[in-house]
């Protein structure tokens, strides 16, 4: 009942920022980027399967990772704790980078960083299972985001000659 209960609030506040609140979020956060507005990064290289891959990818990992942690007993619980709070991140990150990445910088960003977005993911979901601050966790979670890919992009792109 406990972990129904996270998966509602979650996947409720999940709800609010894809559908409602990312484009805002986005547009306020990239005003703290002003690198990340230059169009010359920008590449029309972006293959049609990675983006699916980006796009799909997590309903299949977090469909198929459910069925096997309630497989597992004792610790299956915990485990699907950490999917969905994974996955809670893992899942916006291609909203956080519309129009301010390619597919490939943004495959880079997931897989280099699943253990960053992992904790991130922890401290969110904790987050919005405190009474009255879970109600701000749309804005937390859309905002710590599209942060952390910013920041992302901007190592990546610092990087590079």
């Amino acid at each position: 009942m406990a972990l129904l209960y996270v998966v509602l609030v979650v996947g409720t506040a999940r709800i609010a920022v894809e559908l409602l609140l990312m484009p805002t979020i986005q547009r306020k956060t990239l005003k703290h980027y002003p690198e990340l507005k230059d169009p010359g990064y920008r590449s029309g290289s972006d293959s049609a399967a990675l983006s699916m891959r980006n796009t799909v990818g997590p309903w299949i990992g977090t469909f198929s990772g459910f069925i096997v942690c309630l497989f597992i007993p004792i610790i299956g619980g915990v485990a699907m704790f950490l999917l969905l709070s994974y996955m809670n991140v893992r899942s916006l990150i291609n909203d956080a980078a519309d129009d301010v990445a390619t597919a490939e910088q943004v495959r880079h960003i997931l897989v280099h960083s699943r253990l960053e977005m992992l904790v991130l993911g922890v401290m969110l979901t904790g987050m919005s299972l405190v009474p009255l601050l879970g109600m701000l966790a749309p804005w937390f979670t859309g905002g710590a985001v599209c942060h952390f890919v910013m920041r992302r992009l901007s190592a990546q792109r610092n990087r590079r000659p």
